[in-house]
């Protein structure tokens, strides 16, 4: 992946949200859970979400990833881009709109795996200019190898378009790179050993986000 100094643009920094990212298997969807059950516990007012949205838009991404309806990798790439908009701005629903209340928010993907899987067999440049987000306080990356990953999978009944075995050290590379594109962005990083019992790694991220 090639990123040139042109794609480099500022991010507004969102207080309040954190982002959960990884290769699949990582655990980013149990992680999302164990954060909604200690802010329960807690009582401390989070909300959780994730990408893509169960919007109509949204939908419409899962059954390309299913193999359903294919799309162009720049076809899909504009679909999230339009979900992620909703997702962001939606005034009901929407993480401004949750953090303008004063409830953190921590949303299970972002634009990150955008620039990660989208920009697989498409322009890393376009993706990026599609996806001028605010970016969370923190991103929390659960670096889990890919052979980790694999066989976690392995127990899925459904694959996904991104879920083949062959690409997941290309997806796994691609995170590095597209964490080291932000790293002078003002938003705080969090790299988690994803090979750690899940406990553990729920007790990381909750030392951040409570």
């Amino acid at each position: 992946m090639s990123i040139g100094e042109n794609s480099r643009m500022s991010h507004r920094i969102l207080r309040g949200f954190y982002v959960l990212e990884g290769i699949d298997g990582s655990g980013t969807t149990t992680q999302l859970k164990n954060m909604e059950k200690m802010a329960a516990i807690h009582n401390m007012p989070l909300y959780t979400t994730f990408e893509p949205t169960d919007s109509p838009l949204g939908r419409a991404i899962r059954q390309t990833l299913r193999g359903d309806y294919p799309l162009t990798q720049e076809s899909l790439a504009r679909l999230f881009s339009a979900d992620r908009c909703d997702h962001v701005d939606n005034p009901d629903h929407g993480i401004l709109a949750q953090l303008d209340r004063g409830i953190k928010v921590l949303s299970d993907r972002y634009l990150f795996s955008s620039l990660v899987y989208q920009s697989i067999d498409f322009s890393f440049d376009t993706v990026y200019s599609l996806n001028q987000f605010p970016l969370p306080e923190v991103l929390f990356y659960i670096d889990t190898p890919p052979e980790v990953g694999i066989a976690r999978r392995a127990e899925r009944t459904l694959e996904e378009i991104y879920e083949k075995d062959a690409l997941q050290t290309q997806i796994y590379d691609r995170y590095r790179d597209v964490i080291s594109h932000f790293a002078d962005s003002g938003m705080h990083t969090v790299i988690v050993d994803g090979t750690l019992p899940p406990e553990d790694i729920s007790k990381t991220l909750w030392s951040y986000i409570a």
